[in-house]
C-alpha cells in the first residue's frame, strides 16, 4: 500500500491546476512515504528477528516472528490509511 501512497502522491504533484508549491510539496510527501517504507521494513525485520530470537531454542519462535510481522503490518498499514485518508480513498472517489 506504502507503493501505491507514494505513486498517488506524485501523480496527484503533476497536476497543473495545483500550482508550484503544493506540487512540490506533493513529491515530497511521495518521497517521503517512500523512504519510511524502507525504513520501517528494515525496523520490521530486525524487530520481529529479536522478537524470534527472545525464544532462544524454543519451538515457538517461528509463530511469534509470524506473529510479530502480521501485527507490525497490521499496524503499519492502518497508520498510512489514518494520515493519508484522502489519498487513499478508493478510485471513485476524488480528492477535495
Amino acid at each position: 500500500m506504502a507503493q501505491q501512497l507514494a505513486e498517488k502522491l506524485l501523480s496527484e504533484a503533476k497536476d497543473p491546476t495545483e500550482g508550484p508549491i503544493v506540487n512540490g510539496l506533493l513529491e515530497k510527501a511521495s518521497s517521503g512515504v517512500a523512504l519510511s517504507q524502507k525504513t520501517w521494513k528494515s525496523y520490521r525485520d530486525e524487530y520481529c528477528g529479536s522478537v524470534a530470537d527472545s525464544w532462544t531454542t524454543g519451538s515457538g519462535a517461528g509463530t511469534a516472528y509470524e506473529r510479530c510481522m502480521f501485527q507490525l503490518g497490521k499496524a503499519r498499514l492502518k497508520q498510512l490509511r489514518s494520515d493519508f485518508d484522502e489519498f487513499v480513498k478508493p478510485n471513485t472517489e476524488q480528492r477535495k
